[in-house]
């Protein structure tokens, strides 16, 4: 997605004309009596930036947990008593969180799962048949990593948020056309740096699975991740595998997870005589509250500044993007 399409590109013309300046503004009408939620917290950002001053978002996972892993508390259901929408990625991922959410939000509350916004074509894995965010198959639901399907996400949060607040849709225009711009510059700034990375040393080798359509979009190649499907710590067995793969393939560094923590890891640093790099961050925002990097878009130029400064690649281009954040 470029920008937001067709008649919401036109109305967003009108705004510009002034015949809807007060809702355009969140003057008259702008309220955060209207509650959405969702669950982690790069989806929670890109919500509540579409959502501006006319709702209040709430995340279902705190900052700094690992949504896989996280199990529902009572205090959770009180989060979602007053949800007037669920906005949730889908397709599976953290399935006991969206089951725990179905449980308790009002009939009322509209559900929207984003990755249903995406093409079984453009899934990896064999998607089978999905409904209700969750699918019959085993496919990959870490899709926002890749920031084209983030821009879709945008899109579909747009139509989500209009659903439940009509009056509003002025205003969500204007900020999903403007995270949009903003993450699509994102993309040329990593496409831009991911040029420079020696073509030998496009290959990711990742602890965690969630890079597959990162990898996919900018042209590394998947060489595989450590991290077993039930989180547990990797066996001796595939840990020397993962040994075995990163000397064969000769990368200069391998990637872990803040949220996937691993000893294991420096071990195979040290035998590999690959660099371990252990910050690459999926779910989780850097910095603080209010700063520019606590964000989708600061996350992932994050992420994209350590993938290609440590496959030897030059990162002027993510720094003079980072610049134009405020």
């Amino acid at each position: 997605m470029q920008s937001v399409p067709g008649a919401r590109r036109a109305l967003l013309a009108v705004v510009a004309t002034g015949l809807f300046a007060a809702a355009a503004c969140g003057g008259a009408g702008a309220s955060k009596d209207r509650v959405v939620v969702s669950t982690v917290a790069p989806l929670v950002d890109l919500v509540s930036t579409v959502a501006g001053d006319r709702a209040e978002v709430r995340g279902l996972i705190p900052a700094g947990e690992n949504g896989h892993t996280y199990q529902p508390r009572p205090s959770d259901a009180r989060t979602l008593a007053g949800a007037d929408a669920f906005i949730d990625n889908g397709l599976g991922l953290n399935q006991s969180v969206t089951d725990f959410a179905f449980e308790n939000i009002p009939k009322k509350a509209q559900v929207n799962f984003l990755g249903d916004n995406i093409p079984g074509s453009g899934l990896i894995g064999a998607p089978g048949s999905c409904h209700q965010g969750h699918c019959h198959g085993p496919v990959n639901a870490h899709l926002w990593p890749d920031p084209k399907y983030a821009a879709t996400y945008v899109d579909a949060i747009f139509g989500a948020l209009i659903q439940m607040d009509p009056a509003g849709e002025a205003t969500y225009g204007r900020n999903a056309e403007q995270l949009t711009a903003r993450i699509n510059a994102l993309h040329t700034a990593i496409t831009t740096a991911t040029a420079t990375v020696p073509e030998a040393n496009r290959k990711l080798v990742v602890y965690h699975d969630a890079w597959a359509y990162f990898a996919r979009r900018y042209g590394y190649r998947m060489i595989g991740a450590l991290q077993v499907a039930n989180f547990a710590e990797p066996s001796a067995g595939e840990v020397r595998a993962m040994i075995d793969q990163i000397r064969a393939e000769a990368v200069p560094a391998f990637f872990g997870s803040e949220v996937f923590p691993s000893d294991v890891l420096r071990a195979v640093e040290e035998e590999a005589k690959a660099r371990y790099v252990p910050d690459l961050a999926d779910d989780r925002l850097p910095g603080k509250p209010g700063e520019p990097l606590h964000s989708y878009v600061g996350m992932m130029l994050t992420n994209a500044k350590l993938i290609v400064g440590n496959l030897g690649g030059d990162i002027a281009a993510l720094e003079a993007f980072e610049r134009t954040l405020t």
